[in-house]
């Protein structure tokens, strides 16, 4: 039995999308030109990889398209996210990235610089993600609905991923201010959030939500105290109509 488990896991590790610039039957990250200073780069993965690195996947892509175009910077306006679930659990991120001939002068985090280097690390050490911030999803059971309720930090700043679409994700961020989007899978409702948080380095967070009579509340906590963090920020979900 154990070498039948061991098995499985190698098979799907081997099934995840790879990480990288191209495109490929697994998933993988494309560009198409919008016009001199706009492009549409896009990005996708199966339900064996981690939603977490959707959003490294279009930096990647959206330096190396900025690079061989002459950029210095570049910024992402605007994202279009879906997921395929209860098919696959594949995700994919449509972004619209507008790009600069001037490096980046702002502290605004939602700029990017073409010539940084890529920090992400798809099978990290103790030693990379020491120093980043981590957050966790959650899975609430929901009584009255006799089913658990799946929350999965999809876009954000990572550095690391652990896990995959079909576990509870875990994902390693940049300290700092950043857009956070949660997907919400409680059949039949899906939806995306979006949080606007400031993470601190070296804790740990979770995605969480309680409910009552016709509602879901989200919100992300420190894992430890189970303080709200994110400025208290709490976004809810109505509960399935027939469940009310």
């Amino acid at each position: 039995m154990r070498s039948r488990f061991l098995l499985l896991c190698l098979l799907l590790s081997a099934c995840a999308t790879p990480y990288g610039d191209s495109a490929s039957l697994l998933g993988g990250a494309s560009a198409e030109r919008i016009d001199d200073h706009a492009y549409e780069v896009r990005a996708s993965i199966n339900g064996y990889s981690n939603p977490g690195v959707l959003k490294p996947m279009i930096l990647r892509k959206a330096k190396l398209v900025g690079g061989e175009a002459g950029f210095q910077s570049f910024q992402i306006d605007r994202v279009r996210l879906r997921s395929d679930f209860p098919v696959s659990g594949g995700y994919s991120a449509h972004a619209t990235v507008r790009f600069f001939r001037t490096p980046v002068t702002s502290a605004d985090s939602s700029f990017y610089s073409v010539v940084e280097p890529d920090s992400f690390r798809e099978s990290p050490t103790q030693h990379d993600v020491a120093g980043f911030a981590r957050i966790g999803g959650g899975s609430p059971f929901i009584k009255r609905l006799n089913q658990t309720a799946y929350l999965k930090p999809v876009f954000l700043n990572a550095v690391a991923i652990e896990g995959s679409s079909f576990t509870t994700p875990v994902a390693y961020v940049l300290p700092g201010a950043q857009t956070l989007v949660v997907h919400v899978i409680m059949h039949p409702v899906l939806r995306f959030l979006t949080f606007e948080c400031s993470f601190t380095a070296g804790k740990g967070y979770a995605v969480a939500g309680e409910y009552d009579d016709e509602w879901l509340h989200v919100s992300i906590e420190e894992s430890t105290t189970r303080h709200a963090a994110c400025d208290a920020q709490r976004i809810s979900v109505p509960l399935p109509q027939w469940a009310r």
